[in-house]
């Protein structure tokens, strides 16, 4: 590093989801509950819902970047997303100085898709109107300034793992990221998610997600709180009127605030400005005060909690700050894939290699393999069957270092290594949008190309085999009629019928010369005598006359 501020131009994104209900993980250690013998258990009230918002989020070694906040839709066209202002809200703001030189404050972005994730379509429009913004001088030569050597213009790299979206092999994705390389970003690989100690976001999620958690509790604690609240006031205020009949109707439906103020202020004073009674509550006898809603109204509040709450249940401005992001950074380790985090207690061990099953636990690990095999050796000498203790210790593989450039794109292709995080690592490969990687992703396009026209090829050589059969047979029955057509030339021709007028059904159920003869007469019926087989057959013989005297 020549200045401090080299630092930003290194980032980590990376995507968790935030669900809007209260339920917990079903199996596994979170979903224990201990609770007292002694004492009878109150039990939990959920708000169950299969809706979710993603939001990614993205950090260099010391500033948190804009999140993106990716909202579901049941809607299938672009053209019929919509977003409600509403949601945008009190979602988090962040302030740094990233490439600019200087410190500055952005909102949050939104986005939309109908599974409510990051898509291939999406993952460029989050690099070019998130990111790059935020770093204008990017380029593929460093420029810097001469008296403090800080970096003006220069390479921008962002680590990302292999999830959806991020590294598709489509044609418009590999020349998204062949174009990212000309303008000098580099799409870095981190760790594969194999264990916690992957990549620098995933090390803040470990503190994130309990906490948006423990924030969508508190939500729908507070809509629950208020509907209780409304309920007490209404019936306070039918006993005032003398209404006997408090049972008869009570507030079911109260969701937002604001809604809830202006209830407030109507069993307060007896009206409100801005309230209809008729128009905006619903009362009923049987609404469960914990029958509530949690949607994307409540987004800004599950991730950042409400405007004058204390920084302690602020999730994103409590977690999201400069010393836990470096934090995050120095445990994954700076460099990009140096390998710091297989160090890490929680990172299971293996034989072999430099740098796999050093010191006490390595030879805890050889220790292990011996017995192993020992004690399979004494069951066969028992007379047992000692061959089913078979299981072998995996061996790191070492990394293959090919100096070729031709051999080492024919060895991406072969292990298809274009989107595996993994497979490019054992190749000695760090940048995804490399040329090497976009070399061989488009021989891959290439290779999927002419799999499809061979393939279309092998097609349209069977149907032009299934025209000529039913044209062959065709000629025989006008010429001799139904008696001296043969079964194989009847079934030729149901063969070539049969899609065109029953595209449901299929040659299998007619199996026999009488049985397709019969289906073929049958159309008639069917089609209330307006289409015959035999017009159909005329047609298409006439139509192929036609196409191959235009061809000569």
């Amino acid at each position: 590093m020549v200045h401090n501020d080299d630092l930003l131009w290194f980032i980590n994104c990376d995507e968790t989801d935030h669900k809007f209900s209260t339920e917990g993980p079903k199996v596994g250690v979170k979903a224990l509950c201990y609770h007292n013998p002694s004492f009878p258990r109150t039990g939990n009230r959920i708000v169950k819902s299969s809706r979710h918002t993603t939001g990614v989020y993205a950090t260099n070694p010391l500033e948190p970047l804009p999140p993106l906040y990716i909202f579901d839709t049941k809607s299938k066209s672009e053209s019929n997303y919509n977003i409600d202002p509403a949601w945008c809200q009190g979602l988090p703001k962040v302030r740094g100085k990233y490439g600019t030189g200087r410190m500055m404050t952005y909102n949050s972005f939104v986005a939309m898709r109908p599974k409510g994730g990051m898509d291939k379509s999406l993952f460029p429009m989050y690099i070019e109107k998130d990111i790059l913004p935020l770093y204008p001088t990017v380029q593929r030569d460093t420029v810097r300034d001469p008296k403090t050597g800080r970096k003006l213009k220069g390479p921008l790299f962002i680590k990302t793992d292999t999830g959806p979206g991020c590294l598709s092999q489509d044609e418009e994705h590999v020349r998204f990221r062949e174009n990212l390389e000309k303008q000098g970003v580099d799409i870095s690989l981190g760790l594969p998610n194999g264990t916690e100690c992957t990549q620098e976001m995933d090390q803040g999620f470990q503190e994130y997600k309990p906490a948006t958690d423990a924030s969508t509790v508190r939500v729908a604690a507070k809509k629950m709180a208020a509907r209780v609240l409304a309920r007490k006031k209404f019936r306070a205020k039918m006993q005032q009127n003398g209404n006997q009949k408090q049972s008869a109707k009570i507030v079911n439906a109260i969701e937002s605030e604001s809604a809830i103020e202006d209830l407030n202020e109507y069993l307060a004073e007896g009206e409100a400005d801005d309230i209809d009674e008729e128009d905006n509550f619903s009362f009923e006898v049987q609404g469960s005060t914990c029958n509530v809603k949690i949607d994307n109204n409540d987004l800004s509040a599950i991730v950042n909690g409400f405007p004058d709450d204390p920084i302690e249940l602020r999730p994103f401005d409590k977690i999201f700050n400069s010393t836990n992001i470096w934090k995050w950074w120095c445990k994954v380790g700076f460099i990009t894939m140096n390998q710091n985090a297989l160090y890490d207690d929680k990172v299971r061990q293996q034989l072999g290699g430099e740098k796999a099953a050093v010191g006490d636990y390595g030879k805890r690990l050889k220790i292990l393999a011996q017995d192993y095999e020992m004690a399979a050796n004494e069951v066969t000498e028992m007379g047992f069957n000692g061959e089913i203790l078979d299981l072998e210790m995996e061996v790191v593989q070492p990394q293959q270092n090919i100096d070729n450039e031709d051999e080492l794109v024919n060895k991406l292709v072969a292990e298809n290594a274009v989107t595996s995080t993994g497979r490019l690592y054992r190749l000695g490969i760090q940048i995804a949008n490399s040329k090497i990687v976009t070399k061989a992703a488009r021989r891959q396009i290439e290779i999927k190309n002419e799999k499809k026209a061979a393939q279309l090829e092998t097609k349209n050589q069977k149907e032009l085999f299934v025209k000529s059969e039913a044209a062959n047979a065709f000629e025989k029955f006008q010429k001799a009629g139904k008696s001296a057509v043969s079964s194989k030339d009847t079934k030729a021709i149901l063969k070539f019928i049969l899609p065109l007028l029953a595209p449901n059904e299929k040659m299998s159920s007619y199996n026999t010369g009488p049985k397709a003869m019969s289906r073929l007469e049958q159309f008639a019926i069917d089609l209330g005598n307006k289409i015959r087989w035999e017009s159909k057959m005329k047609r298409f013989m006439k139509e192929d006359e036609e196409v191959q005297e235009g061809q000569l």
